[in-house]
């Protein structure tokens, strides 16, 4: 019995000796000691990084009719403020301000990570080198190209949301399927036969009716190409329309076309779509064949076109098709001929496909590609013409029941 009573003695106090180690928080960082960086524009000026963070103000934050909590963090009526920092590297910009913040910066709640156009033309390895080495930074942040200055953009106000970097989050969510995070940015780098995109992001003048003060808000602009690192253009805003949809990234594009008779145009939005890539082997070597296959409606008529046959319906498919297939064949052309990027990845399908192909391609890429033939074939099939069987201009229109 002493013997037993000896051995559960010795498990207890094994067991209370052991919760010290259980217990133990030497990492821990209290929530009032933390900055909460929400976004971060990186610029160039000269041999230096310029680093601006967006920093939320938790005591600015309550709710509607609150006057919010919390001491220490006052910045009247705005719910962030900007703190911006040189230095010759990232990390000693970051420790410079890191001194006049008696919280510490902390990283791992980013939305957005801003490059500035003269930085994003000079190479972006450096900045993603830190973003993807400390384990604290998000690689799901999402990576924006911006018109000038990174920091320019920081210090905006949209209307809509409380935050100029989830205001950049929203808008990129909403117009690509697969948004360029630090993750997917930092894989197109690594990965052979494909440079990496990113959506551009500029800012507008927003003028509210009744005041003189015209408010800046964001827009998403266009789409930035990239060769390797380095940013070396911007595509108009129908080229980036067709380079995203010979992707299959781009969530409901809807595209301007002529009226098939009569003048004006009309709106055909692209409710579905698949894409394909293919290299085939040709009389000249490895050749590229881009499917595109839609369904689409038409959601705008500004024209006196009316769609009484299905022959007529079938012949405006047609011709909007071609429309597609010119803009996507205009869009490769630029950047095998201009930019040299192989934005689309067409390396990269070779690669996975035909590796045999790959092997004697890759060291000769940058040459072949401007030259590597593509073909592109559309099919297209316009489903639904909306409600109206005619343009109400026509003063005949019916509305289908």
């Amino acid at each position: 019995m002493r013997r037993m009573k000896g051995r559960r003695a010795s498990l207890a106090l094994l067991a209370v000796l052991s919760l010290g180690g259980l217990t133990a928080c030497w990492d821990r960082k209290e929530v009032n000691d933390v900055a909460f960086v929400l976004g971060t524009a990186v610029d160039k000026e000269g041999s230096k990084y310029r680093l601006t963070v967006q920093v939320a103000l938790p005591g600015q934050m309550g709710g509607a009719g609150s006057k919010g909590g919390g001491g220490g963090t006052a910045g009247g009526s705005k719910s962030w403020y900007l703190q911006t920092m040189t230095g010759d590297t990232l990390r000693a910009a970051n420790q410079y301000g890191q001194r006049s913040n008696s919280r510490i910066l902390y990283f791992a709640h980013r939305r957005s990570l801003m490059l500035g156009e003269e930085l994003a033309k000079e190479g972006v390895s450096e900045v993603l080198d830190v973003v993807g080495r400390i384990p604290q930074n998000r690689m799901s942040t999402y990576v924006v190209v911006t018109r000038g200055k990174a920091a320019d953009i920081m210090k905006a106000s949209p209307p809509t949301e409380p935050f100029p970097s989830e205001m950049i989050r929203e808008l990129v969510a909403r117009g690509i399927k697969n948004p360029r995070t630090v993750k997917h940015f930092v894989n197109d780098l690594l990965t052979d036969g494909v440079d990496p995109i990113a959506p551009v992001i500029d800012i507008e003048k927003l003028i509210q009716l009744g005041k003189d003060d015209p408010k800046t808000n964001l827009r998403l602009d266009t789409t930035g190409i990239f060769r390797h690192d380095k940013l070396v253009g911007f595509l108009s805003t129908n080229e980036a329309v067709y380079l995203l949809m010979a992707m299959g990234e781009l969530r409901l594009p809807e595209l301007s076309t002529p009226a098939p008779k009569g003048g004006g145009k009309l709106t055909v939005q692209v409710q579905e779509s698949a894409v394909s890539i293919e290299p085939v082997s040709g009389p000249d070597g490895v050749e590229i064949r881009l499917k595109y296959m839609g369904k689409a409606s038409v959601v705008e008529n500004l024209s006196k076109s009316r769609f009484s046959t299905e022959a007529e319906l079938r012949q405006f498919e047609k011709s909007f098709a071609e429309q597609v297939k010119k803009g996507m064949e205009a869009v490769i052309g630029k950047l095998q001929k201009e930019y040299r990027a192989d934005s689309i990845g067409f390396g990269k399908q070779i690669h996975n496909k035909m590796p045999g192909e790959w092997k004697k391609l890759s060291p000769v890429w940058e040459e072949a590609y401007p030259k590597l033939k593509v073909a592109v074939e559309i099919h297209m099939r316009i489903e639904n013409i909306g409600g109206l069987l005619e343009p109400l201009g026509n003063g005949e229109g019916e509305f289908k029941g």
